[in-house]
């Protein structure tokens, strides 16, 4: 993988997903995992039935738009997992996962509000 790339990895069920996490209680499409070019990570939850969450030492809070730490644990459904798990269960090329490579502005901080990823661009937006 290029140096300064951005690559995301679809998670869910579905045997297309680059990360699979086969049980019942996650969706088919259940959220995607960018990787940005400064190696932060960020979840977005791609409408699943039950969400996706992450665990603050208290309690489970929503991730449906979160910036990630390595150290964070993660739940899908029913299924809790690390995120270096996760990492770890990416696919090593870029082969099936969506890559976007080159002069990109990646977000280095937490925005203000709400985002979205540009479906065109692959670019984590505020709006």
């Amino acid at each position: 993988m290029a140096s300064g790339s951005i690559i995301t990895w679809r998670i869910g069920r579905s045997a297309d997903s680059e990360i699979c996490l086969n049980h019942t209680s996650v969706s088919r499409r259940h959220a995607e995992l960018t990787r940005g070019s400064d190696n932060s990570y960020y979840l977005i939850d791609c409408g699943s039935s039950v969400g996706s969450f992450v665990w603050d030492g208290i309690g489970w809070i929503d991730a449906s738009h979160r910036f990630l730490k390595l150290d964070d644990w993660l739940r899908f459904g029913d299924q809790e997992t690390s995120l270096k798990n996760l990492i770890a269960a990416a696919p090593r090329s870029n082969a099936g996962a969506v890559s976007y490579d080159g002069d990109r502005t990646v977000l280095d901080s937490r925005p203000a509000g709400p985002v979205v990823r540009n479906p065109q661009t692959g670019e984590i937006e505020s709006r």
